[in-house]
């Protein structure tokens, strides 16, 4: 498969770059995909994570992404995860003074009003686990956010 990195104004690919923290956190071992996306706006970072559909495989590795990034995430004054992230960008970015976003970004062919989220798309599990999770980031101080995006 052929690797590339590109950086499109404030967006920065982070697929298939890593971070490999030297302390492990909640039984994470080795290195994790922090999103797939990383963009900067002037007051939030948003941290955006890309996978096709609803349930399945898929759908679990898109919750298990978000919270995996949360933990590191959520304390950007650890100096391991700030170096990995400005080591992305083209210039250096004060991460402590912005807001964190992380935006799951779900791909599906049945969307086609991207302002309305038709809930029938989740199965219950799947409802369940963005529920738990955006919990989860509340208490770490992280906004979820929720990216229709049509397949075709």
């Amino acid at each position: 498969m052929l690797h590339f990195n590109f950086k499109l104004g404030n967006l920065i690919k982070l697929d298939k770059d890593t971070f490999k923290p030297s302390i492990n956190l909640e039984n994470n071992h080795g290195s994790i995909e922090i999103c797939d996306i990383f963009e900067i706006k002037d007051d939030r970072l948003n941290f955006i994570c890309l996978k096709p559909g609803t349930s399945g495989q898929s759908f679990s590795h898109l919750i298990a992404q978000a919270r995996n990034s949360a933990m590191y995430l959520s304390n950007l004054n650890n100096t391991e995860i700030s170096k990995f992230i400005n080591s992305q960008c083209a210039e250096k970015v004060d991460l402590t003074s912005k807001k964190i976003n992380i935006i799951l970004g779900i791909i599906h062919n049945k969307i086609n009003d991207t302002n309305n989220i038709d809930l029938s798309l989740f199965p219950i599990m799947s409802l369940i686990s963005i529920y738990v999770l955006k919990k989860d980031l509340e208490q770490k101080n992280i906004e979820l956010e929720l990216l229709l995006i049509p397949s075709n």
